[in-house]
């Protein structure tokens, strides 16, 4: 007999272990011993034993009956076992004995059951751990991402923070430079209007010269033809006089 376990199952709160049992070699020989009626009486004792099997032998009689139905009983009769030891962990002692199994064959099949109990066990514990650390390494891959979010937000924070700044630095810039300019153009309209203002006092000034030369022109003008004329009437006064005299002598 050969009893392996595939793995295990929880119902209710009751760990049920789920077992694969096929004979040996030996198995058809003495098995092809007992007839139907056998495992009648066994199944009756069994029940006792294993209070999950069903009240009634589940392995039909047609199964018992020929040659040709030898592997459709084998699987029945596995079946049957693997439910007798599906509770306990191993087959109860009266089915043992009924199969003939020493005490050898015995301890083998509860050591194997053990042993892939604990395989069953270890593989449980090693993809526990491993969701158990793919659960850790998911979380820290959340918590990377959302320092890397409040990493970023700080960076955005502090450039637009930095944006601010330029932006005023900027502004008090374009207002320095605006005033430069304002009191740059205030120069250059001073220097404009002062520069208009001398042109036009440059201009009067000329112009109060030329009428004062004018009127400076038509004063001597006056004064000299005053004098010609004074000038040309004591010549002719003078001449008058010397005609007087010239004919004053003569006669």
């Amino acid at each position: 007999l050969l009893i392996t376990c595939t793995g295990f199952v929880v119902v209710n709160g009751h760990t049920e272990y789920l077992f694969d049992t096929s004979f040996t070699d030996s198995g058809p020989s003495f098995r092809s011993q007992h007839r139907y009626r056998d495992f009648l009486m066994l199944h009756e004792k069994v029940r006792v034993e294993c209070s999950q099997l069903p009240h009634d032998f589940p392995v039909p009689k047609r199964l018992f009956v020929g040659a040709s139905e030898r592997r459709g009983r084998c699987v029945a009769l596995a079946n049957y076992l693997r439910d007798c030891a599906r509770n306990s962990g191993t087959p109860p002692p009266t089915l043992l004995d009924f199969l003939k199994c020493s005490p050898h064959e015995a301890g083998r099949a509860q050591t194997l059951v053990a042993a892939a109990v604990a395989q069953a066990l270890d593989e449980a514990t090693v993809e526990s751990n491993r969701e158990r650390a793919a659960a850790v390494e998911d979380a820290l891959a959340v918590a990377k991402a959302e320092a890397e979010s409040a990493q970023m937000a700080a960076v955005a924070k502090a450039v637009e923070g930095a944006l601010t700044v330029a932006r005023a630095l900027a502004v008090a810039a374009a207002v320095r430079n605006a005033d430069s300019v304002a009191k740059a153009e205030a120069d250059r309209a001073q220097a404009v209007a002062v520069e208009e203002a001398f042109a036009s006092a440059k201009v009067e000034a000329e112009t109060e010269r030329a009428a004062a030369v004018e009127e400076a022109l038509k004063v001597a003008t006056v004064e000299a033809e005053r004098a010609q004329a004074a000038a040309v009437e004591e010549a002719l006064r003078k001449t008058k006089v010397e005609a007087d005299t010239v004919q004053v002598a003569a006669v």
